[in-house]
């Protein structure tokens, strides 16, 4: 949800939400037509699991031309925040990835630097699907969402 409010102050007001629907067969968010997925980790489970796909769901993203959201939050319903870190191309994921267990096998964009500035991502959606090359340091966003009316 965080996400798609972002996108949302940032102009873009026609988001589909997949999680709204019980099956869904795209991303979690979908933009201009363009496939959003969303990974989410507790902050104390940033620095050991960032940028973690399984490799299944990262074929499907990349199969799909996916852009890859990555989130923490601590799901306090009152505080509502959520940091958006930044965020990658699935191929991004795929060509620089290197595999990696933890409670399940995953494949992990290990280098801080890899991971883009939410801020392109802005540009990129507007541009279309060209995959970029160019890697910009990072910057963490940090939104408040509110779970429900009384917790505005």
């Amino acid at each position: 949800m965080a996400t798609k409010i972002w996108l949302g102050r940032k102009g873009f007001t026609n988001i589909q939400c997949g999680y709204e629907k019980l099956k869904h067969s795209g991303g979690d968010l979908t933009v201009r037509d363009w496939p959003i997925e969303v990974k989410g980790l507790r902050p104390h489970q940033w620095e050991g699991y960032k940028r973690c796909v399984p490799p299944k769901q990262l074929d499907k993203y990349v199969r799909s031309n996916a852009v890859v959201v990555w989130t923490t939050t601590t799901g306090d319903t009152r505080s509502g925040a959520v940091s958006l870190h930044g965020w990658n191309y699935a191929t991004d994921v795929h060509l620089k990835g290197v595999p990696r267990t933890t409670i399940c096998d995953n494949v992990w964009l290990e280098n801080d630097e890899d991971m883009r500035l939410m801020g392109t991502l802005i540009t990129t959606i507007k541009r279309g699907n060209a995959y970029q090359t160019e890697l910009p340091l990072t910057q963490i966003t940090t939104i408040k969402v509110s779970a429900s009316p009384k917790n505005k």
